[in-house]
């Protein structure tokens, strides 16, 4: 079973940095820049984890955060900061 992650990070370096590691371990990796993106993508499909990076664009992720939890998601989320 490969477990799915949403790595949602507005930095392309450490984005990349992310999938390449996490695609070498098997992982399905999605990767976004924003906030919007990364709700867009939790209602396309599920995720077994997500990195959410504090301060990005559009809709910051502890609001992304929120989001999750008000719609009742338990999935695993660990936060980025700087």
């Amino acid at each position: 079973m490969r477990y799915r992650l949403l790595a949602a990070e507005d930095e392309p370096q450490l984005r990349m940095m992310l999938w390449d590691y996490f695609t070498a371990k098997d992982f399905d990796v999605t990767t976004c820049r924003d906030g919007e993106e990364a709700l867009a993508k939790l209602e396309e499909q599920a995720f077994d984890i997500v990195f959410l990076d504090i301060m990005m664009p559009k809709i910051d992720g502890l609001s992304v955060l929120k989001e999750i939890r008000r719609q009742g998601n338990n999935i695993p989320v660990l936060m980025l900061t700087a």
